[in-house]
């Protein structure tokens, strides 16, 4: 959690850059917030509602039906959609086997 806190202070004004999530992504984070990081339900919820607040431009919509046409690891296939579908240039994860470059390419992005 403290990259993740790392990477939204620079996504604050003035923004070094803007961050994109979808419900999948948020889901994904509430069940690591809850499982693995032993976060209460407040907490979690607190966290999520924060984010939404303080980034309201960061949900993407509109990628799940680029979810079956990505190459990459068939569980995060809805990560690479929703940064097709906005336009994003990276993906920001320490997955990175499950985005190999050659998934990624097409897109022009890295990880």
């Amino acid at each position: 959690m403290p990259i993740a806190d790392t990477l939204l202070r620079l996504a604050e004004e003035p923004a070094f850059f803007t961050p994109k999530w979808s419900p999948h992504i948020i889901e994904e984070l509430q069940r690591t917030l809850k499982g693995k990081l032993g976060r209460s339900q407040a907490q979690t919820e607190r966290r999520i509602e924060t984010m939404k607040l303080f980034f309201p431009d960061a949900m993407v919509a509109g990628y799940e039906g680029l979810i079956a046409s990505m190459t990459n690891d068939p569980k995060d296939r809805h990560v690479v959609a929703a940064a097709v579908r906005c336009g994003a240039h990276a993906i920001v994860s320490d997955n990175v086997k499950h985005f190999p470059k050659e998934s990624l390419a097409a897109y022009g992005l890295s990880v």
